[in-house]
């Protein structure tokens, strides 16, 4: 009992040092909006938050998924400073911290939950990402919270609890979806993994009920944007625009938001275009680029596929100041995590590896595929570098495990044949 009381001290001291720091680096790192993305999300949540509609440019639209233009409106909501905007991202880096701690420990023991806020709260790109108005923050705090609910579900045993972590899981699931639409294959995942869990315990008002509320959430965004907008869109009509930047003559491996395709624009703007017929055009102009190109559209597209591991991406919508620097402490970060998944991997034997780890594993990896039909950048894969980073942690676990097991060999050889260490 004392070593557990001692085990919980740790991690409560962990945690507690991580969220400081996390706290430190984004007042001082905080420098108000800097990308036309993030004054986008601001104006639909002030939107929102004073007078109730969801418009950009005076407009209704679908153009961006509202989960967290609505997470923005609560500030504006409660009438509260300007600047308590940008403390949103941060509680939800700090919330990821402790999910990750969470998670660690329960799967690697003690030094894997010691570990694991560390490697995901402090991660170069994730302590970035918490100092802007970018949606990934929240996108990491719900992949995290979802994989938490999948281990701890077989425990719940009350049925109330069960139905708040059922409702937990389809509301998350939904947010993760209508948060970062290039996810929602990831929600859509973890969430089965919830279900699949609560039916097999026999908890099936639970499953149920995880399944209603996220499709409920989600229905309702589609039915607002037919009332609306005039059409069912399931998540945002952004997808013909991003598909149109990631595959046109200007795009290159991670040229982004960056690529040129001022024509298209032109075009459309020239004709009129509503919000919906953009995006129709758009679509229609990146297909047709890619069947009339099919040998340069599929080497861009291995090539955006290798990007999607590159562990740093340069800004192209702001200026910025030492770059190299940043390059390098991203690859040392990134390139640590996955060392580390490896040792994890390879010292299975060491600490059992779940299931859930292998899907997790597995996600991580087919995201790749996924967003490079579009176009990858390290921001849009960060929420899944969470999950990476706890499997580093627990290959911390292991190595320490393997390390601590070696000492022992010699000091049990030691005390055999009466040799020093």
């Amino acid at each position: 009992m004392q070593r557990l009381g001692k085990s919980f001290s740790l991690l409560i001291i962990t945690n507690t040092v991580v969220i400081i720091l996390i706290a430190v680096f984004c007042v001082v790192m905080h420098e108000g909006v800097r990308y036309s993305d993030e004054q986008g999300y601001l104006e639909l949540g002030k939107g929102v938050g004073q007078f109730g509609v969801y418009q950009l440019n005076g407009l209704a639209t679908a153009y961006r998924p509202p989960a967290w233009p609505l997470w923005i409106s609560t500030t504006f909501i409660i009438d509260s400073p300007g600047w308590v905007v940008f403390v949103i991202p941060a509680i939800l880096l700090m919330a990821s911290a402790v999910l990750a701690s969470s998670i660690g420990y329960r799967i690697g023991g003690q030094i894997a939950g010691i570990t694991a806020p560390i490697l995901v709260g402090l991660y170069p790109v994730n302590l970035y990402t918490a100092t802007t108005l970018y949606p990934q923050t929240l996108a990491l705090a719900c992949i995290l919270a979802l994989w938490a609910m999948w281990i701890f579900a077989p425990t719940v045993t009350s049925s109330k609890c069960r139905a708040v972590v059922a409702v937990g899981a389809g509301l998350t699931a939904s947010c993760l979806a209508l948060a970062v639409p290039t996810l929602a294959l990831t929600a859509a995942v973890l969430l089965l993994a919830v279900v699949v869990t609560f039916w097999r315990i026999g908890a099936r008002l639970a499953a149920a009920l995880s399944v209603v509320f996220a499709a409920g959430t989600w229905l309702i965004w589609v039915v607002r944007n037919y009332i609306t907008i005039g059409e069912a869109v399931f998540l945002s009509t952004s997808s013909g625009f991003n598909l149109l930047l990631g595959n046109s003559p200007n795009a290159t491996a991670d040229s982004g938001v960056s690529a040129d395709i001022s024509p298209s624009v032109e075009y459309a703007t020239a004709h009129g275009m509503g919000e919906l017929s953009r995006n129709d055009f758009y679509s229609t102009e990146a297909r047709s680029w890619i069947t009339s190109n099919p040998e340069e559209s599929s080497i861009l597209y291995v090539k955006k596929l290798v990007n999607y591991f590159s562990p740093y991406n340069e800004p192209h919508s702001a200026a910025q100041n030492n770059a190299t620097v940043q390059a390098l402490i991203a690859t040392v970060a990134f390139g640590s995590i996955l060392v580390l998944c490896i040792v994890r991997i390879l010292g299975r034997e060491s600490i059992k590896m779940h299931a859930n780890e292998w899907v997790v594993i597995a996600l991580f990896f087919a995201n790749g595929p996924i967003m490079a039909l579009y176009f990858t950048r390290t921001r849009f894969r960060q929420p899944l570098d969470g999950l990476m980073a706890v499997e580093a942690a627990i290959g911390l676990a292991v190595l320490f495990a393997i390390c601590s097991r070696f000492l022992q060999h010699r000091r049990q050889r030691k005390d055999r044949v009466g040799l020093p260490l």
